[in-house]
């Protein structure tokens, strides 16, 4: 690249307030000024192409305005910019819709998210009102806002970047150099990547779907260990205490199932039916399948004497769990003392004296 080229004046701004290049443009397009903001007159210099002449890069040159040159070439012509970072943000107007760059990065899967600037219009040294702050570019199409930042010297602040980004606004900053090797020469129609120095990191939708899934999860079963604590609370605290209301789930508090509720004692085998029975002064009747009772032995008077509300749950559950129902396929029987229902008593008529097997059959 020639020398004038590095100095700025490879581009300058045409009669309607366009970027134009050099090496693009022709004088045609004119008259052209330079883009110190003060409007200097610069004429387009382009190679003679002769033999024999020397050949040089296309640029711009002031047009002997005192004092011009020399304003906008020893101080960069924008404040204090560079040279290079003055072209930098000239070609992310000129080329947009030819860059592509990641905004973001999903901090679960890694997903990229790519960003193409088509359409809408890049504007030079915009200013956010509500921010209070100055990008070099910013993208617009009436829809979506990018800010565009460019690296030549110094970066963008940290402050600065997480205001912008908490306000929604999504910010990409380029290295100025990467900006012109990629962008100077490109081919009309042919897109090229920048990277991006400031990419965000924030989640994808499929990972905040997994993660709003797995946040449910926790809370529902956080809900399904409360509502336990809470069952077992009450079962505890009322539960087994209350032999009338709660006859299946009262407490025993002594014997070989001192613990258990009354319901959780093995009804289908003889041991819990058994005890269940003792407790409440009845006996299993081999030769008819009901319940009868016995003479009060001298421990269930102890029983009875000692854990009252245990005997009382015990002849509540037995009534209402077996008593009243049949003891094969336990529809309800319409008396005390029916063991079986009609169906059930012509099904086992001929079995009937021998002994039940396998489950509770009184």
């Amino acid at each position: 690249m020639d020398k004038n080229t590095e100095s700025g004046t490879a581009w300058a701004y045409n009669r309607h307030g366009k970027v134009v290049l050099a090496r693009e443009c022709t004088k045609l397009e004119g008259p052209f000024h330079c883009h110190c903001g003060q409007k200097h007159c610069v004429h387009l210099s382009k190679p003679s192409g002769k033999e024999g002449k020397r050949p040089f890069e296309a640029y711009f040159a002031h047009n002997g305005e005192p004092g011009s040159k020399r304003q906008c070439l020893g101080g960069g012509g924008g404040g204090g910019e560079s040279e290079l970072h003055l072209l930098a943000k000239a070609l992310l107007q000129k080329r947009h819709g030819q860059y592509m760059f990641e905004s973001w990065i999903c901090e679960g899967c890694k997903w990229e998210n790519d960003e193409i600037l088509e359409g809408g219009e890049v504007r030079l040294e915009h200013r956010d009102e509500a921010l209070g702050y100055r990008y070099d570019c910013y993208w617009t199409d009436g829809k979506r806002d990018v800010a565009l930042e460019v690296f030549n010297t110094h970066a963008c602040s940290e402050e600065k970047l997480q205001r912008v980004k908490q306000s929604g606004l999504v910010l990409a900053e380029f290295h100025a150099q990467d900006i012109k090797n990629k962008l100077l020469n490109i081919s009309p129609g042919r897109q090229v990547w920048l990277h991006n120095l400031s990419v965000g990191k924030k989640l994808c939708e499929a990972c905040i779907e997994i993660v709003v899934e797995e946040e449910q999860k926790a809370a529902l079963d956080t809900e399904c260990e409360e509502l336990l604590t809470q069952a077992q609370r009450i079962e505890d605290e009322y539960c087994s205490k209350d032999a009338v209301l709660f006859p299946g789930l009262y407490k025993l508090t002594f014997g070989k199932h001192m613990g258990d509720t009354v319901q959780s004692v093995d009804m289908e085998g003889w041991p819990g039916v058994q005890y269940l029975f003792w407790m409440t002064g009845r006996k299993l009747d081999y030769r008819h399948p009901r319940m009868i009772k016995v003479t009060t032995s001298e421990a269930l008077e102890v029983i009875r004497n000692l854990y009252p509300k245990a005997i009382l749950a015990a002849e509540n559950f037995i009534k209402k769990k077996y008593h009243m129902c049949c003891l094969d396929c336990y529809v309800k029987v319409d008396k005390p003392w029916k063991c079986l229902c009609m169906d059930c008593w012509w099904h086992r008529k001929d079995n009937r004296f021998k002994p039940t097997q396998g489950r509770l059959q009184m």
